[in-house]
């Protein structure tokens, strides 16, 4: 359905774990920060359901609202699921 193997998707799954854990890193280590480590909003979907929403839209083509309803959350939170898995440039 998502045009992976779950051994690719097990493995795409740990690189998004990994980089997502260094970003975290990273921003706990900026200098000037001004809140303190573990601040800020919290993210309510899991990596994975995040990652197999942007699959879906991405090779499926289910549109947001579809995926918003699927999901039992708003459009504008499965924009940002998406986009936030988008490889950066």
């Amino acid at each position: 359905m998502i045009g992976l193997s779950a051994n690719a998707l097990w493995e795409l799954w740990q690189r998004i774990a990994e980089q997502e854990r260094i970003k975290k890193e990273q921003q706990a280590k900026r200098a000037g920060r001004q809140r303190q480590i573990g601040g800020g909003r919290k993210k309510s979907a899991q990596l994975l359901c995040r990652l197999l929403v942007a699959l879906l839209y991405i090779r499926q083509h289910w549109t947001m609202q579809a995926l918003a309803e699927c999901a039992g959350c708003a459009e504008s939170t499965i924009w940002n699921y998406i986009h936030e898995m988008e490889p950066s440039q």
